[in-house]
């Protein structure tokens, strides 16, 4: 599920697709399938890789605010802010009777996820860096729009050079860690 195209999210998607069409599964067959808002241009970006979509992968155009059964859940893609040259999206996912709401890169927090009693989990994208036009949403900020009572249910990640661990979990959230 791509939320959009800058290469910290979709930068080796087309070696992960060739090591699958070639060497994982049945060869040379397509066996990853990729899903995105209509306006996110991944197609142009894995053509400009090598990648033929419906030949080494499937592309799956979804709708925003439109919600999609797929094999393991549900998904919904939600049009976000975070920088004027591409479009950007968040995702809401439903598995397993939970619900899960992935912020993707953004610098904003909606309404509804600052109090989220719908939601068991929210991934959102938090960084230390705090200053006017940030493309992502900076701790404090996140601290000041979100109740202490509801901040378990947070987990911080894309977190930037500088980001005090230590201080979000002193707040109350979570932060995700990278296990390699």
């Amino acid at each position: 599920m791509i939320t959009h195209t800058h290469a910290d999210h979709v930068g080796s998607l087309a070696d992960f697709i060739f090591y699958s069409y070639y060497c994982h599964g049945e060869m040379a067959k397509p066996n990853v399938s990729v899903y995105s808002a209509y306006d996110v241009k991944i197609e142009e970006l894995l053509a400009i890789n090598g990648i033929m979509p419906g030949v080494q992968c499937f592309i799956k155009k979804c709708q925003s605010d439109t919600q999609y059964t797929l094999n393991f859940c549900k998904v919904l893609f939600e049009r976000s802010s975070h920088v004027k040259e591409i479009p950007s999206y968040s995702i809401e996912l439903s598995i397993d009777d939970k619900l899960i709401y992935y912020t993707g890169d953004t610098n904003y927090l909606k309404e509804s996820l600052r109090n989220p009693k719908v939601f068991d989990f929210v991934y959102v994208d938090t960084c230390k860096a705090d200053y006017e036009g940030n493309v992502h949403l900076s701790l404090r900020k996140l601290s000041e729009l979100v109740s202490s009572e509801v901040r378990s249910k947070f987990w911080c990640m894309h977190v930037d050079k500088g980001f005090d661990r230590q201080e979000a979990e002193t707040l109350g959230f979570n932060v995700v860690t990278n296990e390699f």
